[in-house]
Order: structure tokens, then sequence, then C-alpha cells
């Protein structure tokens, strides 16, 4: 699969596998048929970097962030533009769909998460100012019920608001360096972060406190969770990727799969791990047995990578690292501000989508 020109940072499925999106550093997003390995068609709208791509969970709808300040919709299946949401000031950093897909969520470099309606472009709210960030948001997870999203920013924090209330509940201390990653796994009443400072942390999201954390050694850029499965990856910004089980202190397994820094990663609905680099090459591999997995077209390259050679199996690991203690504080409630300065910024009740209204896929 070849098509892009520049760095392969954002990569998608649709709801059945069939079709990937990938997006690169100059803003071009192309929709693959991934079976069959080829380009369908690119999505036009984006000028700059974009920031979050995302497929909606129940037909082939596509949203995707922008640092030119904006967030794009189109058709999945023709690449037909559907909408465009401004208002942000600054380059947006993460979104997507909402857990029920009736609504889209995004945050920015200019410290807000704004809820949108789809099919009109309002902005439904706005959280900002005290008790909330106070730096550019990095990344965004929900809770399993969709009623919690949890932020991470550059001001070293991770903030927890509830989207149906337009408040920001609580948010941890600092910490070591920017927050880059989330993860919310479903049944477990934990949220993962992982940090530029090397360090995973599990925290409480009912006593808001700190649970576990482990440190990887290396700086660290994303995080998932197997779904009904005590096990987590993080990705580095070396090219490594570190499996663990939050009840065993040691990770499981590091694979050096990459090498240049892991933008991306998926966990496929096949166990395998797919990811994308720094040098525009995405790579898809297996954790169970820790080597790359052989496919005819499982690496995008940029077209003047075409004539490089793929080498074979992955080389790999295995790392043993200690626990820290957790301190007694990592995490503080946001009280009410004895200033006169709004968490939150909420639009008339008339602004409010229709609670029946959902996404749908365009013909």
């Amino acid at each position: 699969m070849v098509g892009h020109n520049d760095t392969v940072d954002k990569l998608g499925f649709n709801f059945d596998g069939k079709l990937l999106a990938t997006a690169a550093l100059d803003g071009e997003i192309i929709v693959w048929d991934y079976l069959l390995g080829q380009k369908k068609f690119n999505l036009d709208g984006p000028t700059s970097d974009i920031s979050f791509l995302e497929w909606h969970n129940k037909g082939n709808v596509i949203v995707a962030g922008s640092t030119d300040n904006s967030i794009w919709l189109w058709n999945g299946n023709n690449g037909a533009f559907l909408n465009v949401f401004q208002g942000h000031t600054a380059g947006v950093t993460c979104g997507g769909f909402t857990p029920d897909g009736k609504q889209i969520i995004s945050a920015a470099e200019d410290c807000t998460l704004r809820l949108w309606n789809p099919k009109t472009a309002e902005c439904v709210f706005n959280i900002k100012g005290y008790g909330f960030h106070e730096g550019p948001i990095n990344c965004m997870a929900f809770s399993s019920s969709g009623t919690l999203v949890a932020t991470g920013s550059a001001d070293k924090t991770v903030c927890i608001s509830n989207i149906t209330t337009g408040k920001s509940l609580a948010r941890t201390a600092e910490h070591g360096d920017s927050v880059e990653g989330l993860v919310f796994p479903a049944n477990f009443d934990v949220v993962g972060t992982c940090s530029i400072d090397g360090h995973v942390r599990l925290f409480d999201v009912n006593k808001f406190s700190l649970k576990e954390k482990w440190d990887m050694g290396i700086g660290l850029n994303r995080i998932d969770h197997y779904k009904d499965k005590n096990l987590f990856i993080t990705s580095s910004i070396d090219g490594k990727v570190f499996l663990f089980d939050h009840r065993i202190s040691d990770p499981v397994a590091m694979v050096h799969c990459h090498g240049s820094c892991i933008q991306d990663f998926k966990i496929l609905p096949s166990g395998e791990i797919i990811s994308a680099d720094d040098d525009g090459k995405i790579y898809v591999y297996d954790m169970r047995t820790q080597t790359k997995v052989e496919m005819a077209n499982s690496t995008v390259q940029t077209q003047k990578q075409t004539n490089e050679a793929s080498e074979g199996h992955v080389p790999v690991m295995i790392t043993e690292k200690k626990v820290e203690e957790p301190k007694e504080k990592e995490i503080e409630s946001v009280d009410q501000p004895n200033e006169d300065k709004s968490v939150v910024t909420n639009k008339s009740n008339d602004e409010k989508p229709n609670a029946n209204e959902e996404v749908k896929e365009s013909n």
C-alpha cells in the first residue's frame, strides 16, 4: 500500500474492518480497501496536519481534526464532504465521536474541550478555565458508560469531566512531563495514562486516587487496553511497544518493532497490533508470538521509501521494571472557584441537539 508523501501518523478502521483510513503530516487523508490493499480515494478539506481520525462505530462516516483549528466530517463510502466545525482558536489536538455516536467532541491547544452537534455544526458546550487545563490538551478517552471523559495535557495533568453536565470533576497532580495517552478500560473503574516521563499510571476514577505506576524507562505516547483482558499496551518515542498486565509489576513483553517514533497504533479484532511510525511505515505484528505478521501489503510507505528492503521478524526483548510506590496524594478534587471564572460555558437549551439524533451513514 503506497500513496502518502509524508509521515503517516494517524490510522483507523471502519466498523467492519474492510476500510482503512490513514492520515499524514501534510494533511492528506487516504481511504483504502484494506482487504485488497488498494487506494479508494482522498478526503479533501484540512489544510495542515491531521491530529485525530476516527470512523463512526455504526456506519461509514469519518471525522478528523486538524492543526488548522478545524474539524471535518465525510462520507466514508465515497469521500463526500458532510460538515465542518469551527470555533477553536488554536490547533485541534484530539477528538472523535461520543460513545453513543450522536455528537462529536474535540480538544485543542487553546486548553478547551468542546461538544458539537454533527448535523448543525453548533457548539453545545465549551469546558475551560478554573479547575481545568492550563496548557494544550493532547489526548482524551471515554469511560465505558460514555458519561465521563478524561483529557491529558502538556500541563502534566489529567482532568476528568462529565459530558452530560459539561463540568470538570477532578484533576490529577502533575505527572513528570506531558501526558500523551489515555485509556478508559471497559469494566474497570480506572483510567490509564502514559507520559513523556516514561511512566504508565492507573487512577481509580471513583476515589480519584493513584492505584499503580510503572516505569518503562523511555518516553511514552500512546496507551490502549485489550478488551475483557487485564492486558495494556503502550508505545514509545523510540519505536517500542510494551505489553503489561496491571496485576504484575513487570511488563510481560517488549517488542522493538519500529526504527523510529511510533505515531499511532490500534488493536485489531484478531488481537494483532497495527502501528504507524515517523518513517511513514505501517506494520502489523502479533504480541503473543512477538513477531511481525508477514502480509503481502503490511507496509504503507512514502513514495521515496517504496524500494527500501523490508526486514524480517522484529527483534524481541523482555524487560523487567520495578513498580515505584505511589505518592500519598496524586490527584486533587476541583473545588468551586472563589473568583468569577467559569469552568464551562454553556449554550442555551435551544441550541442543544435532539437526543434521538444520531450520525447516519450517507448514501
